[in-house]
């Protein structure tokens, strides 16, 4: 059994129209993230508009949550406070939510997409989805920040028909860290039919110059640039987290975007 939630009628996740998987955790936290749902198996929606207390009514079902001292936690709240944000899923159950979705697939040229939160860390769960999925002929493709220590066994990584690589070349992430690099230009030599992406935010316009370099030391020649937005802030107010709203300047970006371009990169402009 694992955590998953399923998103259908994607275009922007690989070729054709697909099914995209966001598979449980995370330890990456990019601070504008806009899946802050996907860092941890206990992340949980929360309703206050349900929340009895919250609308200054007294009940005596309320006694013993834990928002007025008790020990019952709001997510056994009996009016529904709290629902958990992933659905439970074993390979059987997804492939049988998956089964609807393939005459899409074949009509489109489309497939599943694995993402997350950061599908690799999962190691055990990744093998078992993508070795489901391909036993089906359905395509798969992965997107990753590729920023992690073990990649899947070399049968696995031959079922990925395609590999979306999220690079974190901000300053706020791993743009000055060698050993950033160091893995990313590693674990790129284990895989094939990879599209790169570097989410846009202000701050990598006026380091453009490095990111630059960077771009050029991982053999990057074309690259998938999205422009930061913060449409997941009620996401985040609904999770009880802090949103830092980090959604990027038109002008900035269309700056970098001819800058990479002027410096022989290909520049694909989406919006994040």
């Amino acid at each position: 059994m694992f955590k998953a939630k399923i998103q259908r009628g994607c275009v922007s996740d690989g070729p054709g129209i697909r099914t995209v998987v966001f598979l449980k955790g995370c330890n990456l936290r990019c601070p504008w993230c806009c899946n802050p749902e996907s860092y941890s198996n206990t992340e949980y929606w929360y309703n206050n508009e349900r929340c009895l207390l919250s609308k200054g009514i007294q009940s005596s079902l309320c006694v013993l949550c834990e928002k007025r001292g008790g020990l019952r936690p709001i997510v056994e709240c009996p009016f529904g406070v709290s629902n958990p944000t992933y659905g439970s899923y074993t390979t059987t159950s997804l492939l049988y939510d998956m089964d609807r979705d393939i005459p899409l697939f074949l009509q489109s040229g489309g497939g599943v997409t694995v993402s997350g939160g950061e599908p690799l860390s999962n190691l055990s769960v990744f093998e078992e989805v993508v070795t489901a999925l391909k036993k089906k002929d359905i395509s798969v493709c992965v997107e990753t920040s590729l920023f992690v220590d073990d990649l899947p066994s070399a049968e696995t990584l031959r079922n990925v028909d395609y590999w979306l690589v999220d690079l974190k070349l901000q300053p706020e992430m791993y743009l000055y860290s060698d050993h950033y690099l160091n893995v990313i230009k590693n674990n790129l030599l284990k895989i094939n039919n990879c599209t790169f992406r570097l989410v846009f935010v202000d701050s990598v316009l006026d380091s453009k110059d490095v990111v630059l370099r960077k771009l050029n030391e991982i053999g990057v020649e074309s690259l998938e640039l999205l422009k930061c937005h913060g449409l997941a802030e009620a996401k985040y107010r609904r999770l009880g987290k802090e949103f830092v709203d980090y959604s990027a300047d038109s002008n900035k970006y269309e700056e970098l975007s001819a800058f990479l371009v002027s410096h022989s990169i290909r520049v694909e402009t989406l919006t994040a």
